[in-house]
């Protein structure tokens, strides 16, 4: 029926009217009054409220238990006073047929019927002067007869209507408000349950019945599922909170899984409809044509919503029925998604009422499967390329039916589609970084498969290539004995067959694995094999990963000059490829050879760029590696804040995506930015739990530079036996792992404790091993520290001799650019000054007061005054720098301000408490508190702050 224009100009006209004019006579309603608390909605309540300004008929429309009615009946009891004549409430429930609706709506307006007079002309006359809101609840059973609400607002101007249903009435007037679950938690966590619509819902129906119920740390997780699992519609909620008294919140989920039928209460004061869950949705079931119910239950096969295309694709869903049952609220249509939505309660229910047939269920299990599998094929290539981030989204969407999909073609024997998906799904799960699904997913393939019987020849390839996949991502998640088993195995079986992309598969991985073992000579002989026979096969993909892998088993080895040739041609083929997540790679992997070498202005760019396309490709696994690297120049330029920022950042996505072996490189990172700070005791913590995991992964390297950095700290808190124990296993690992690198820290470390237990022989020929191999392998910096040892054995033997060249050497570097990319770079400059005293050179003052200002500014940087005062106090070089210059004469001083005054005045100045400056000076806490009254007398302040102003205005400090 065509809606007169008459129709719509009235509208804004009337609208306009009431909102500008007052009620001049007393209103009334018979809206339902609910005794239980209103929850949430209030995006839906401000909608419809601003709905009223702009529609006379709204509809409200929703699944069965979404609370359609009670948010109607709720904003009309906001309402109703705008309305001369009230809100008349219609329940609709039993109601069938037009002439059943007329005399419903007559007998909730009150009318009087008469003889022979047409009931619907009789009701149509009486609301004619009306100012009236009707309120029509439950109306999808009346759709085909929606054009009396037509005929009524006609003729009735003043008469708005809002209307509930589970379907749409498809008026051209009508304006839509849907209702679906309410908000649920957006985050998994106790605060964000307790805060949500949904929770809030289900606690208020569970202390009805127990009021001591609540949100706690020990259920919220239950109550999280229990949100989810119902997709929060407010019935299945309510239900569920009855049950609390009987039941725990596990409990009460796991029964929700199980059965609907355990959504049912007896409550008297609520519909018979609204007291089982079972009967709502078959209400809606029962209303659909025979063709709508096979569609429907065909669209069960889904596990995760659907896309328009799949649902053609799979079970043949025109777009018209898909809008159908959009309309009748059996489907959501997520426009921001572009999918729909299959409520999980209903998708229940439907399952129970069995399948459409058995072939018409076999075909729709075959096209899910077939369309699904050539997703993942046909996004294989471009996870390879440009733009990997959007393939794995494409991906990651359907993900879920994906999985359904493969466990199908398992059960099917379906290897042709597992192979050709086989490559895609692997590498969609390294992308991004979902190791464990990988592992999981392959693992039950490899199982499955090995039962058939008979086995064939086909079964065993497809097996041995899922071992491939399931061995790198148990090298990926830490488990390299495992995986390197599992690889040998494989390897051996593919050794005898002619097929080189496999062989070059196993290789690479076993590569990686021993290298991440510290056997980095068989990593070497694994991965440049791995090399040539791709380069023979003309295979860049795995040419690149494999001379990527070899450079960094090459930088392990301090072979920085050979690692930088094979990162390099790996970085041209991926460019070659279009590759641009192994651009980012191969730029990072060079960045970090030059990070080894301390060479920091080199490596930046390599890391900036790498992290730029980290970004662009939202990478999170390689942002994550990328920020580590800058993390580490910012501690190796003492710029410890920031270096602790991105590692605890970088730390923290390790664990989300269970990375173990970046999560121990993480903590040893952090351990040793702590060790810098002086906060010892925080560093212990990282070391400690960085070892435990070093040595479950059995990653000898990064176990030995752990070693190294607690035997480094040891020595600065004075235990000297131990540091010479933790130096010594350091040094017996790298040894036999031939790591150059590990060697020189180790043997520095060690020659530091063996000199403070006065074994200066033994420490000196440490120093000169570990400043020999720095050299050679190109570690400038470090190798700077390492002479350093030989020069503070020199002032120990005050050997005049070996002192002269030492300073000679130290002097040449560091007038040249400051010393960057040691550990203890102030304990350089302490030995110089220490050696240009001794040898009685001009120049040790000059050197010691670039030590103190280096030492200033690098304490400047770092907050708060507590953490501050532990890098100046619990270093050794550090607090003998700051006791010295309290000590040092000056000129200049103010007549009556003397020089023990002014050391208390310098140490003021650094942060110290009065005990620390009484243990910096020796001297007692009394004397300290003496100095310090006269020091505010003199220089005419009333507290420490203003006297350190002072001085510095007066160039005192």
């Amino acid at each position: 029926m065509p809606v007169s224009n008459s129709l719509a100009t009235s509208h804004s006209t009337v609208i306009s009217r009431r909102a500008h004019q007052p009620v001049t006579a007393p209103t009334e309603h018979n809206l339902p009054l609910h005794l239980t608390p209103f929850v949430g909605r209030q995006a839906e309540q401000q909608t419809l409220q601003r709905l009223f300004d702009q529609a006379r008929l709204i509809t409200v429309v929703g699944p069965g238990g979404a609370g359609k009615t009670r948010l109607a009946i709720h904003v009309a009891h906001q309402m109703y006073k705008r309305f001369q004549h009230g809100v008349s409430f219609v329940s609709l429930e039993t109601t069938t047929t037009p002439d059943a609706l007329v005399f419903a709506l007559a007998e909730k307006l009150r009318l009087p019927t008469y003889r022979g007079v047409d009931p619907q002309r009789q009701l149509l006359d009486a609301l004619r002067y009306k100012q009236l809101l009707l309120l029509l609840d439950n109306f999808e059973q009346l759709i085909a007869h929606a054009t009396l609400l037509i005929d009524i607002l006609q003729h009735a101007p003043q008469v708005q209507i809002l209307v509930t249903s589970r379907e749409r009435l498809n008026l051209q007037v009508e304006f839509i408000l849907e209702v679906n679950g309410l908000e649920m938690p957006t985050q998994e966590s106790w605060r964000a349950v307790k805060s949500s619509q949904a929770a809030q819902l289900f606690l208020g129906a569970a202390q009805r019945v127990c009021p001591g119920f609540a949100i706690t740390a020990d259920n919220w997780k239950a109550i999280l599922h229990l949100c989810r699992c119902v997709d929060g519609l407010p019935l299945a909620l309510e239900l569920a909170g009855a049950w609390v008294r009987l039941l725990s919140c596990e409990e009460i989920v796991q029964h929700i899984e199980q059965d609907l039928d355990f959504l049912t209460v007896s409550w008297a004061d609520i519909p018979l409809r609204q007291r089982s869950l079972k009967t709502v949705l078959k209400t809606s079931w029962d209303l659909l044509t025979q063709r709508q119910r096979q569609v429907l239950g065909q669209l069960t096969i889904f596990a995760d919503g659907f896309t328009r295309v799949a649902a053609y694709q799979v079970v043949g869903a025109s777009l018209s029925i898909l809008s159908t049952l959009v309309d009748r609220s059996l489907i959501q249509w997520h426009a921001d998604l572009a999918r729909y939505h299959l409520h999980p309660l209903l998708k229940r229910f439907i399952e129970q009422q069995g399948q459409p047939g058995d072939e018409i269920q076999a075909a729709a299990c075959r096209a899910h499967r077939l369309y699904f599998l050539e997703l993942v094929q046909h996004q294989t290539a471009a996870l390879y390329g440009h733009h990997p981030d959007r393939a794995a989204a494409v991906i990651g969407a359907e993900i879920k039916d994906i999985v359904v999909a493969w466990q199908g073609a398992l059960a099917a024997d379906d290897l042709a589609a597992l192979a050709a998906s086989l490559d895609g799904l692997s590498r969609f799960y390294e992308l991004q970084s979902r190791y464990h699904e990988g592992q999981t997913l392959f693992a039950q393939a490899i199982e499955q498969l090995s039962q058939h019987v008979p086995f064939s020849a086909e079964d065993e390839l497809m097996v041995n290539r899922l071992r491939i996949q399931h061995g790198k991502f148990l090298c990926l998640l830490g488990d390299l004995t495992q995986a390197e088993v599992l690889l040998q195995q494989v390897l051996a079986v593919f050794r005898t067959g002619v097929d080189h992309g496999d062989i070059i598969h196993c290789l690479i991985w076993l590569g990686r694995i021993t290298n991440y073992q510290g056997r980095n000579e068989s990593a070497c002989t694994l991965l440049a094999e791995a090399a040539e026979r791709a380069q023979q096969i003309h295979h860049l993909f795995y040419e690149a990963r494999s001379r990527l892998y070899w450079g960094i088993t090459l930088r392990d080895l301090g072979q920085f000059t050979a690692a930088e040739q094979q990162d390099t041609q790996a970085l041209a083929l991926y460019r070659t490829l279009g590759d641009r997540q192994g651009e980012g790679a191969a730029l990072r992997v060079l960045g970090d050879a030059f990070f080894e070498q301390r060479n920091y202005e080199r490596a930046a760019p390599f890391i900036h760029q790498a992290l730029s396309i980290d970004r662009e490709l939202h990478d999170l696994s390689g942002e994550s590696l990328s920020l580590g690297l800058l993390a580490g120049i910012y501690y190796y330029q003492a710029r410890y804040a920031e270096a602790n920022t991105y590692v605890e950042q970088v730390l923290l996505l390790m664990r989300q995506v269970g990375d173990r072996h970046m999560e121990g490189i993480c903590l040893s990172n952090l351990g040793c930015n702590w060790q810098s700070l002086g906060a010892f005791v925080e560093a212990d913590a990282c070391f400690a739990q960085a070892l435990v995991l070093f040595r479950e992964l059995g990653a000898r390297r990064l176990e030995g530079n752990a070693l190294a950095c607690l035997g480094l700290q040891r020595g600065w808190q004075g235990d000297y036996v131990q540091a010479r124990d933790y130096s010594q296993q350091a040094l017996d690992i790298a040894l036999a792992l031939e790591d150059q690198s590990g060697q020189g820290m180790a043997a520095t470390d060690l020659g530091h404790a063996l000199a403070a237990l006065g074994q200066l022989a033994e420490a000196e020929q440490l120093y000169r091993q570990a400043y020999t191999v720095r050299q050679q392998i190109g570690q400038i910096p470090p190798a700077i520290e390492s002479l350093a040892g030989l020069g503070a054995i020199a002032v120990q033997r005050g050997d005049l001799a070996q002192a002269a060249p030492v300073a000679d050497e130290l002097l040449a570097y560091l007038t040249q650019q400051p010393l960057y990319g040691v550990d203890d770079a102030l304990g350089v400059y302490w030995t110089l000054y220490q050696l240009l005293q001794m040898l009685g050179d001009s120049r040790a003052a000059e050197w010691f007061e670039r030590a103190y200002r280096l030492l200033q500014e690098y304490a400047s940087r770092i907050s708060p005054d507590s953490l501050r005062r532990s890098f100046l106090e619990n270093l050794p070089a550090h607090r003998k720098i700051m006791r010295e210059r309290a000590l040092r004469p000056v000129e200049d001083l103010p007549p009556d301000l003397t020089r023990q005054e002014f050391a208390v005045l310098r140490l003021l100045a650094a942060g110290l408490t009065n005990h620390q400056i009484a243990a910096q000076l020796q001297v007692t806490l009394g004397t300290v508190k003496t100095h310090a009254h006269h020091i505010l007398q003199k220089l005419q302040v009333q507290n420490r702050t203003q006297a350190v102003a002072r001085a510095r205005e007066l160039h005192l400090l």
